[in-house]
């Protein structure tokens, strides 16, 4: 019911008073003898009867001091994408289900994808139609906010210690000083994101005061007691020099792959490879994928149903064109309907029956990481 409300308000999030957000040692419950979450009295609000925070769509950024509580705050709302059972500590931390929490991901694969929002140039090589087999922490963290977008994430979770500095700030002093800089930064464009296509972001930052400016909503962790403070940082930007408005931005990217490579076939052999590491990584044919830098996958179980679904459309694909949303969804569909299991196969080693059902959003991720396939960016006529 709070996630049906969560859909028809200006909501993004709620925490109910009470939750408990620390976890345990082993991450399996809620820490023993931590506070219980108390909304701020002035953004307080009640759904289906409970009373809590509610975080409104636009730009919130969450600070305070160190060990106070910011990253575990984002952490319990990137795992409100779904329910808990009760008992959790976290059972109406209930957040946007489209969410994904976005990092630097340095050395990480990127294949054809337009950066220019954030990245103006790159030295040899293409913004609008950018491949590395290895990205900087800055061009890795403008390609997935832009396959977030792209799969129809409406709220970015960010923390600033897993983010490349160059790619969330540059003060005035550094813009003064460095006059040909082709990284945007995020605090220019996180307005933009919301306005032209409505997608939110919760931000954790501790360094730096530049986000003040720009957010809708500021909430300051003290001690894990949250006090939103909105007001008072907005009186510290006052006599800030404004900032020119940089031109609007083309938001949109839509790829297809070809199949020459998408195989759970080694090449030249005639066995199919299909593996899950306990270290990070998934091994499908040539392929070995590093998982490391995705946060929203919750579980072994979620991890293997990822691989048996892309394993599944890579032997059944007849068309030398793959539109990866198209197959996905209805790949997905069907494991919802008839049961997730229908992808499993006893054929690989190592893997138990008992899947979960992932989102779109992460199968994508896992393939938008694979170094051999080639993708196509559309042009406008192929999306009619």
């Amino acid at each position: 019911m709070i996630r049906e409300w969560l859909k028809s308000s200006d909501y993004c999030a709620f925490i109910a008073n009470g939750s408990i957000l620390p976890r345990n040692k082993d991450n399996s419950g809620p820490l023993e003898g931590a506070l219980p979450f108390t909304s701020p009295e002035d953004i307080e609000v009640e759904i289906c009867g409970l009373r809590g925070m509610g975080i409104k769509q636009g730009v919130t950024v969450i600070t305070g001091g160190g060990y106070s509580g910011k990253s575990t705050l984002l952490d319990a709302l990137n795992s409100g994408i779904y329910n808990h059972s009760i008992g959790d500590g976290r059972e109406f931390v209930i957040t946007d289900q489209s969410a994904m929490e976005i990092s630097a991901e340095e050395g990480r694969s990127i294949k054809n994808i337009n950066i220019t929002p954030f990245i103006k140039w790159i030295p040899n090589s293409s913004a609008e139609q950018f491949s590395t087999d290895y990205a900087s922490g800055s061009t890795s963290q403008a390609a997935n906010i832009m396959e977030a977008i792209n799969v129809g994430c409406k709220l970015l979770l960010i923390d600033e210690d897993r983010s490349a500095t160059n790619f969330m700030i540059q003060d005035i002093k550094m813009r003064s000083l460095i006059k040909h800089e082709p990284i945007t930064p995020f605090t220019e464009r996180v307005r933009e994101l919301y306005e032209a296509v409505g997608v939110s972001s919760v931000l954790v930052i501790g360094g730096s005061g530049e986000f003040l400016s720009v957010a809708d909503q500021i909430i300051l962790m003290d001690n894990f007691v949250p006090i939103n403070v909105t007001q008072e940082a907005k009186k510290l930007c006052e006599h800030d020099k404004p900032r020119e408005r940089i031109p609007l931005t083309k938001w949109e990217i839509e790829r297809k792959i070809t199949t020459d490579h998408f195989s759970s076939y080694p090449q030249g052999s005639g066995t199919e490879k299909l593996m899950v590491s306990t270290m990070g990584y998934m091994m499908i044919g040539d392929e070995q994928i590093d998982i490391r830098g995705l946060y929203n996958i919750t579980s072994h179980a979620q991890l293997a149903a990822i691989a048996f679904l892309i394993r599944k459309i890579a032997i059944s694909n007849q068309d030398r064109l793959i539109f990866l949303h198209e197959k996905i969804k209805k790949a997905l569909e069907d494991m919802e309907r008839e049961g997730v299991d229908i992808v499993f196969s006893s054929f690989f080693p190592g893997f138990e029956r008992w899947l979960e059902l992932p989102r779109i959003n992460e199968v994508l991720s896992v393939i938008n990481r694979m170094k051999h396939l080639n993708f196509i960016q559309l042009e406008p006529s192929e999306h009619l």
